[in-house]
């Protein structure tokens, strides 16, 4: 989950293509399996979707149901997490992108199994800030194991000096003098962000359903938290 495993990501394979359409999870792993690692496990931080594809099969394995049952019986159902699915939702948000004309036109969905446990879920802004703040407060796992998932291990990434910030799934890091935990992630057609300051509790999740080639929400996350957060901002007492 800290991402030292060193799992070459399943989605820069040649067979990806052929998988969006629907793949078993068995098929991943096995197509994995006698890949070289890129590194020597735990030794560095590099980011691979195969990481948590691998969890989401081990999953399985260990309670005998289905990635998304698991999901929803046991986080999502319990925490009444609501607007949140395995897979798109009937009526969810199409997902766009820009053709070569610079259009906009849907994008391809993609079948939630080539994704899996690796970015499968929909979700929306307010289930994603209300997640954050039941798993951040230790009422979602015990305050233990949220301090285990955001503790950083002492290595660095894979192709830089740089110590790694990633804890099990989720990034701890500092920002504006303050600790942070936050994640973002993209598929085609949407991308997202989130981010907590727990030592106020004071979240934002950004969201968008059209697809660029650089992270938008990334930018529009950050004029946010400038505009509330930054140490020259009039409302940072809210922060």
């Amino acid at each position: 989950m800290n991402m030292s495993a060193g799992l070459v990501d399943y989605t820069t394979l040649p067979e990806f293509p052929d998988w969006v359409s629907g793949v078993q999870p068995s098929t991943v792993i096995d197509t994995l399996a006698p890949l070289t690692l890129r590194f020597p496990s735990v030794t560095a931080f590099e980011y691979s979707n195969s990481d948590m594809f691998v969890l989401g099969a081990v999953i399985e394995a260990v309670t005998g149901e289905t990635y998304a049952d698991f999901i929803q019986s046991q986080i999502l159902a319990p925490n009444g997490l609501d607007s949140t699915y395995y897979g798109l939702p009937t009526g969810g948000a199409i997902g766009y992108m820009r053709d070569d004309s610079d259009s906009l036109v849907p994008t391809p969905v993609i079948d939630p199994s080539a994704i899996y446990s690796a970015g499968a879920l929909a979700s929306s802004v307010l289930d994603i800030v209300k997640w954050d703040w039941l798993l951040l407060g230790g009422e979602a796992l015990s305050p233990r194991l949220v301090k285990e998932m955001t503790t950083v291990p002492p290595i660095n990434g894979s192709g830089h000096g740089e110590p790694s910030v990633y804890g099990f799934g989720l990034i701890s890091t500092r920002l504006y003098g303050r600790r942070i935990i936050m994640h973002g992630g993209r598929i085609p057609g949407y991308n997202d962000i989130t981010s907590t300051f727990p030592d106020t509790g004071w979240s934002i999740s950004v969201m968008s359903n059209i697809s660029v080639k650089d992270y938008v929400v990334d930018g529009l996350w950050r004029q946010i938290l400038d505009t509330v957060c930054s140490d020259r901002s009039p409302f940072r007492s809210r922060c």
